[in-house]
């Protein structure tokens, strides 16, 4: 492709239509169509980038609308439900404490218990009636001589002492106005026998800030009880 010029642009000398260079200064008569086609060409790739953005734009958006589909939304309601059944199940396991045993329902289970794995309960009493009937000359019966005691906080007759899950059993010195209290494991060890102990001063006044009395016998009503 030729410019059709009769004059060079550059010192005004006559040319030919066929002549690519100036006669006189030497001018490239061409270069106008380079610049020309230069410019062509930037215009066109901007005009064709900027057809492709709004195509682009539609992909962007088409991929967002499919991360909204029904599918994604339901996979957010299946997680939300299993965090909310999560937290169901912290606040049943934090209340009920499954890790804690039951023990047993009445105080009478409680006492029959303890009297077979325990012969120290006995033996305080002995104590007990021992000293009744050297100050006072006999014994009396009719008053209360042992106590299953109760967790106030639990409502059961399971306490924590000395690392093991224990039933409380109290027994009166009716004579100083005073008692005993020795704790029983709920569950055996793993020799197969059933811890007990003698709580000494300090240990009564710790366990004693959350027991209250479930049931009390006098002799009479627990060797009824035990036999």
């Amino acid at each position: 492709m030729c410019i059709k010029a009769k004059f060079c642009p550059k010192c005004g000398t006559p040319v030919a239509n066929h002549e690519k260079f100036c006669p006189h200064c030497g001018f490239h008569l061409y270069s106008l169509i380079d610049e020309n086609n230069s410019s062509l060409n930037s215009s066109g790739a901007t005009t064709i980038t900027q057809q492709k953005n709004p195509t682009s734009s539609k992909l962007i958006q088409v991929n967002n609308e499919a991360n909204s589909t029904p599918q994604n939304a339901g996979h957010s309601k299946g997680f939300s439900f299993f965090l909310i059944m999560l937290l169901g199940l912290g606040i049943f396991i934090f209340t009920t404490k499954p890790w804690i045993p039951k023990g047993l329902d009445t105080a009478d289970q409680v006492m029959q218990y303890s009297n077979k794995h325990d012969k120290n309960i006995s033996l305080m009493r002995a104590y007990g009636q021992l000293d009744e009937s050297l100050v006072e000359g006999n014994v009396d019966h009719t008053i209360d001589a042992y106590s299953v005691m109760k967790n106030s906080r639990t409502g059961t007759f399971v306490f924590k002492s000395h690392n093991r899950y224990v039933y409380l059993i109290r027994i009166y010195n009716n004579h100083i106005d005073s008692y005993w209290e020795e704790i029983i494991a709920v569950e055996k060890s793993d020799n197969e026998k059933v811890y007990h102990k003698q709580l000494s001063k300090a240990d009564m006044n710790d366990i004693d800030s959350n027991a209250s009395v479930a049931e009390s016998w006098t002799d009479y009503q627990y060797d009824e009880l035990i036999d």
